[in-house]
């Protein structure tokens, strides 16, 4: 997902705002990735996060507020799947930071 995102990001005018924007907004919370290009790769990592979140919230919708023709029972069960989705992209996200941190001196090696 983050590849197809650099293919149409490289090819926009607004790329090194993208870039610049990001900086900013890390660099507030304390973080730095050092170089522009790991700036980049780090920005477009936001792509597949922000879409795997966006599914995980868009499987709550029913449950939270009441779709017609959805069934409570499908609902309860689209909102645990999108519990399910969210968790588990967090376990994920928990195992491969404590990985960098341990083994990897650089983003994106």
């Amino acid at each position: 997902f983050a590849k197809g995102a650099r293919a149409i990001v490289d090819k926009k005018a607004w790329k090194k705002q993208f870039i610049a924007l990001n900086k900013r907004t890390w660099t507030a919370m304390g973080v730095d990735f050092g170089d522009d290009e790991t700036w980049y790769q780090a920005a477009l990592f936001n792509f597949p996060l922000s879409f795997h979140h966006l599914v995980g919230g868009l499987l709550c919708v029913p449950s939270v507020f009441g779709v017609p023709g959805i069934s409570k029972e499908v609902a309860f069960a689209l909102a645990r799947h999108g519990a399910l989705f969210e968790t588990a992209w967090e376990f994920q996200d928990i195992v491969t930071r404590f990985y960098q941190f341990i083994f990897k001196k650089k983003w994106g090696e």
